[in-house]
């Protein structure tokens, strides 16, 4: 195995721990934690999170890998987040999103 393979096990794994915190947080909310443990699961995703822009970060050194320049970066997040924007409106427009929790 070489060691961008080894980095893309890395980051599946760490894409699927942000995946279990996100649970933990729809099921027992955002403020709860593990039994004994200092951090809540809105810590605990982004904790997750971070290590998997951490492993990426590694990939984007190894040969073979595209690599995004900073700016590139930024336009790819701008447009999903207008995109994601445009379903929670229509999400919201057929009675589906509502603003607060009840």
């Amino acid at each position: 195995m070489i060691r961008q393979q080894l980095l893309l096990i890395q980051l599946s794994e760490e894409l699927a721990e942000v995946q279990v915190s996100i649970s933990k947080a729809l099921r027992f909310g955002l403020d709860d934690g593990y039994p004994n443990k200092v951090t809540s699961n809105a810590e605990d995703i982004a904790i997750e999170f971070n290590e998997a822009i951490s492993i990426f970060s590694m990939l984007e050194n190894t040969d073979g890998f595209a690599t995004f320049k900073k700016d590139k970066t930024i336009e790819i997040q701008e447009k999903k987040i207008n995109r994601v924007n445009q379903w929670l409106k229509y999400s919201k427009e057929k009675g589906i999103l509502k603003e607060t929790t009840e």
